[in-house]
């Protein structure tokens, strides 16, 4: 598992038509879907993937730009059809989907980790049709090819690794993987029957997943700065919340305040240094919570992060 966060938020290519740029997709993302009253189109880690791939330094997962595009379309897909047509409660539904998305991530050779966001979305929801996959589709396409501009001109971000053949992994190599996958395989279970049973279904918000990944790779900086993250994640989902709620009593329209929490993230990057991409879904997700849910979702954060980190730590503890 390859680690998002390379350099820091003072290396970031601070060019604001790349901010503007993925700031804009994301609000006419959420625009589109109050103007089809279609919430389904609405997918909040675009946020995260197009300021990783657009913004940074070195493009976040060593994504190639077809990864960019594939990965979560087959993952939203998947997830569409086991909300659609897995007949099981919550929890079981939750953990097919993450296996299926690590399975088909395995089989692409992709590190694309934000594809089980796309995945998870509509079982922690609970909706989905056929648009949710479509739209993901077409707003990874977008993404895409922006890339692919960027790289034609130059600007491009895609450090391209040469994968080592299966062939040549080492059965201790192998057991390494196998072991740390299935650990996150019991962080996921443990956290799902907390969303479960609890009823807070957003404590298992899928950027955390993706954010609790990163943190529990061996060396990552996110675990030298344990407490700067959780205060990312938790500010990130609290400004998100907030520009929600005021959008929901009539101050200004949704799009606008999506577009006003991933500017609020980007500052929080700068003054945390911290540049940490599920932290900008996290900040979207609001968009598409219930209105008599969004109060609870920073609290829900706050007990998945903690649920999330700290059995991560423990469980990784030593590595």
């Amino acid at each position: 598992m390859k680690s998002f966060l390379i350099g820091s938020t003072r290396d970031i290519r601070l060019k604001p038509f790349l901010l503007a740029g993925t700031s804009v997709l994301v609000m006419g993302m959420v625009a589109t879907a109050g103007l089809w009253r279609q919430p389904d189109l609405i997918f909040p880690e675009l946020a995260a993937l197009a300021f990783g791939a657009w913004a940074m330094p070195a493009r976040p997962w060593m994504a190639s730009t077809l990864h960019m595009w594939l990965s979560p379309t087959l993952a939203a897909l998947t997830g569409a059809l086991v909300q659609m047509y897995v007949p099981l409660p919550f929890v079981p539904r939750l953990l097919i989907a993450f296996v299926c998305v690590v399975a088909e991530l395995w089989l692409l050779r992709s590190a694309l980790l934000p594809s089980i966001s796309a995945a998870i979305l509509p079982i922690v929801t609970g909706t989905a049709n056929w648009s949710y996959p479509l739209a993901v589709c077409a707003l990874m396409g977008i993404v895409a090819f922006g890339c692919r501009l960027l790289d034609l001109s130059g600007h491009g971000n895609y450090a391209r690794l040469r994968p080592a053949p299966r062939s040549r992994a080492t059965l201790t190599g192998v057991r390494v993987s196998l072991t740390r996958w299935s650990k996150i395989f019991l962080l996921v279970i443990m956290v799902a029957t907390l969303a479960g049973l609890s009823g807070w279904t957003f404590c298992i918000a899928p950027p955390l997943i993706v954010a609790c990944i990163e943190f529990v790779n061996p060396g990552a900086k996110l675990q030298r700065r344990p407490g700067s993250l959780f205060a990312l994640m938790v500010i990130a989902a609290s400004v998100g919340t907030l520009a929600a709620l005021f959008a929901h009593r009539g101050f200004y329209p949704l799009w606008f305040a999506a577009g006003m929490a991933t500017v609020a993230v980007y500052l929080l990057y700068w003054l945390l240094d911290l540049p940490c991409p599920p932290a900008l879904a996290l900040a979207v997700l609001p968009t598409i919570v219930p209105p008599h849910v969004l109060p609870l979702y920073p609290f829900e954060i706050v007990l998945g992060c903690t649920a999330f980190f700290a059995a991560g730590k423990y469980l990784f503890r030593g590595e």
